[in-house]
């Protein structure tokens, strides 16, 4: 196999890592065998929840294609409940239909049904597809080491002599930028301010309407997602929380200054704790107002691992590894998800392909992954595999018609027609296009019906906030006066 000399993709940079948690012992690294050649059919540049699902996907569609993964990331740096809905695992169910019968099918069916319409941790998802990946026999790289970046893709198709490569490397796609794609029909929905921490394993939420619509009239609108029970690898049971709440564009630039490293804080990369953000107190009236939002929602006081005393709206508990960061709600999609590269044809899912707001992007992705990989498993039956050594003397990245294909206006709904593209993904090239329009309509729906919710609400409530608590005062007044004659009768 060819390499190309100095290069960071050369075989002895490459080590078979697993990404689970449950593989991360000395002994089962130690234990991890090199690859003996680094030549796979499809390359996939992200092992998120996307990635992983097309990649086991595929392999159950056709299990004779050699399936590569390359990660920059060791382990989940972003935890957080996902709600799995059932239009995403029926289109999966559906493609798995097609699939010959297997154990592992099987499994797998039992696996998305035990999802459908539920809140599903991060990492939890995460863990079960890494898991049947590796057992699978699909190789997984991981590390800075195989960090994938836009000026590479030439020098990664020598390597890997890959004959497709699936760009699911998330809303900052290195593939989609590879292939000279851009982000278009953008637009912002709003602005969201996200809580995600862990707790024990018995809070179940506010759950009574009672305790949420307090919650309400006191703070405003948000909503709360509460993951299953899951295990830390300690015995330790706990739950992972979300809690969303929009908030104005405002208060979005209050919660991201500079720190004194220059660093934006309030973002993925540099998320505020409960500790950390009441050090801002204060300072600015925005701030303050999510600082009391949250002191209301756990109940005072609200510091890091704190025992958390009683409160209006929640049970006593214990809270960890908490995240808050702000980030807006963009809608946008890719200018291409199907582009060749010499005699290799890269794609793109999720958030490389499109970004969806609400709930819904995980599930898009879901979607995304299944008929990707469907379109990717009827190449390989509809076109023979021959040596990409004897054909990658190309060394344009893009071929001319790709190129010519992207200077269409990428502004319009129609993807410009690429016929050196085969007939699978040319299909999936507008099918994903479609899914972004649907998906687009959806999430301006949702967000303006949430918005007017919110709004009626305190049209509505918030004036007879008052009168509740009057009428909450004089019926603790009579109770306790019921309870004082009660005490003199006994005493005379």
């Amino acid at each position: 196999m060819s390499t190309v000399h100095g290069s960071r993709f050369e075989p002895d940079h490459f080590i078979n890592f697993p990404s689970t948690p449950d593989f991360t012992s000395d002994d089962d690294l130690a234990s991890c065998p090199l690859p003996a050649t680094l030549k796979c059919d499809v390359a996939v540049i992200g092992t998120g929840p996307v990635g992983s699902m097309f990649a086991y996907v595929l392999h159950l569609l056709n299990r004779d294609l050699n399936i590569g993964m390359f990660e920059k990331r060791k382990e989940v740096t972003r935890l957080h409940v996902l709600r799995i809905q059932s239009d995403s695992i029926n289109t999966l169910m559906d493609i798995l239909q097609t699939a010959p019968d297997s154990s592992e099918k099987a499994e797998f069916s039992t696996l998305l049904t035990s999802w459908r319409e539920h809140s599903i941790p991060t990492d939890q998802i995460q863990n079960d597809l890494i898991k049947r990946v590796t057992l699978a026999g699909i190789r997984v790289f991981q590390g800075k080491d195989f960090e994938f970046k836009a000026d590479e893709l030439q020098d990664f198709i020598n390597t890997t002599q890959a004959r497709v490569i699936i760009g699911a490397d998330g809303a900052r796609s290195q593939v989609r930028e590879a292939i000279g794609a851009t982000q278009v029909d953008d637009f912002t929905l709003g602005y969201l301010l996200e809580l995600k921490y862990q707790t024990s394993s018995e809070y179940t939420g506010r759950g009574k309407l009672e305790k949420s619509l307090q919650h309400t009239v006191a703070e405003g609108f948000d909503f709360e997602t509460v993951g299953r029970p899951h295990e830390d690898g300690a015995s330790n049971c706990f739950r992972t929380i979300s809690l969303h709440k929009f908030i104005d564009e405002e208060t979005y630039h209050s919660l991201q200054p500079m720190n004194d490293q220059q660093e934006v804080m309030g973002t993925q990369e540099n998320p505020w704790t409960m500790h950390t953000l009441q050090q801002m107190e204060n300072k600015d009236e925005n701030v303050d107002r999510v600082i009391a939002h949250f002191n209301r929602y756990f109940g005072e006081p609200s510091s890091l691992n704190a025992s958390i005393s009683e409160s209006s709206i929640g049970e006593p508990r214990l809270y960890s590894k908490e995240r808050i960061v702000t980030f807006p709600m963009r809608v946008y999609r890719s200018s291409s998800v199907a582009e060749r590269c010499g005699e290799s044809f890269v794609l793109l899912a999720g958030d490389a392909s499109s970004g969806m707001v609400l709930e819904r992007g995980v599930n898009k992705g879901f979607i995304e992954a299944g008929r990707c990989a469907q379109a990717v498993a009827r190449f390989f039956t509809t076109h023979p595999q021959h040596n990409l050594e004897d054909s990658s003397s190309n060394p344009s990245l893009l071929s001319e018609k790709a190129v010519e294909a992207h200077q269409v206006d990428k502004k319009t709904p129609d993807v410009a027609e690429q016929t050196d593209l085969p007939e699978e993904f040319q299909e999936y090239q507008h099918l994903a296009t479609e899914i972004f329009y649907s998906e687009s309509r959806w999430a301006r729906w949702k967000f303006y019906a949430l918005s007017a919710g919110e709004w009626l609400l305190s049209c509505v409530v918030t004036p007879f906030k008052w009168v509740i608590e009057g009428l909450y005062s004089l019926y603790k007044y009579f109770s306790s006066s019921d309870e004082s004659l009660t005490a003199e009768d006994q005493e005379v």
